[in-house]
């Protein structure tokens, strides 16, 4: 009887301390005091704070990757077109009825397909207006006027000439400093926010404008073959180093950012 009392007793004692240790295990899950928690939403906030710049300049560094070969593709097709038509480079041609351009022409003559062009003509930090790129004249690369460029009339052509600008690559004396094409945009006085056939370095009165859109460089393509990122301060120091193949005027950029007019506010170099 005793034994069976003592068992008895130390059934019932280990049934309170398994009780008492449910009881404490479920009194140490209890929730997250308002601290912890305020604490884990700092914590958060800070590797946000830590990779979202990171990841923005992953991104940036991948679009001018992408726009300096979209960049280099067409610029070899138009030094293909120099060294096969005719060193002096057609930029717009108009007769009354027939208006051509550089960029129109690299298709009409074979050297780029109308596909080839819509992708090349696309900068991925620029959001261009599909109508834009299929005309092959709105896009986000222009043309470089340089020093060399000439207007010509030829009213007793048939039909007449109201006005040819070319530029003569042949008498550019430093192909490694001359830049032709590169990322650009139309000055905001302008109808809309994408460039306009060329872009003029110390010509205040042209549609086109370099635009330092990729990190506050623009990618720029040269006579040679390379393309190169430069700084609004870099292209100004190749301008008045190279006389004879800038104009002299006052350097203007657009800013990277366009605002929500789609205008491209304007800098000026003196």
């Amino acid at each position: 009887m005793r034994r069976q009392m003592q068992a008895a007793y130390w059934r019932s004692e280990c049934c309170r301390l398994k009780i008492i240790s449910k009881s404490s295990q479920a009194s140490n899950l209890k929730a997250f005091t308002l601290v912890e928690f305020l604490v884990v939403i700092g914590i958060v906030a800070v590797l946000a704070a830590l990779i979202i710049p990171v990841v923005g300049k992953v991104r940036a560094s991948a679009e001018g990757a992408n726009c300096a070969s979209n960049l280099r593709q067409l610029g070899m097709a138009v030094s293909l077109m120099i060294s096969e038509q005719s060193p002096k480079l057609s930029i717009h041609y108009y007769d009354g009825s027939k208006e051509s351009t550089w960029s129109s022409d690299l298709v009409e003559k074979g050297y780029l397909t109308s596909d080839e062009m819509k992708q090349c003509a696309r900068c991925p930090s620029l959001d261009t207006p599909e109508q834009h790129i299929d005309n092959h004249k709105f896009f986000c690369y222009g043309l470089n006027r340089l020093a060399t460029l000439t207007q010509v009339s030829d009213w007793s052509a048939n039909p007449p000439v109201l006005w040819d600008k070319k530029i003569n690559t042949l008498v550019l004396p430093n192909p490694t400093k001359t830049i032709i094409m590169g990322d650009s945009v139309l000055r905001p006085s302008w109808d809309n926010a994408y460039q306009w056939l060329f872009f003029g370095i110390g010509n205040t009165g042209d549609g086109g404008i370099i635009h330092a859109r990729h990190s506050g460089r623009a990618n720029l393509f040269f006579l040679d073959g390379h393309v190169q990122a430069l700084t609004p301060e870099e292209i100004r120091a190749l301008q008045t180093s190279n006389p004879e193949i800038y104009s002299q005027g006052v350097f203007e950029y657009a800013e990277e950012a366009i605002g929500s007019n789609g205008k491209a506010s304007i800098k000026t170099i003196q």
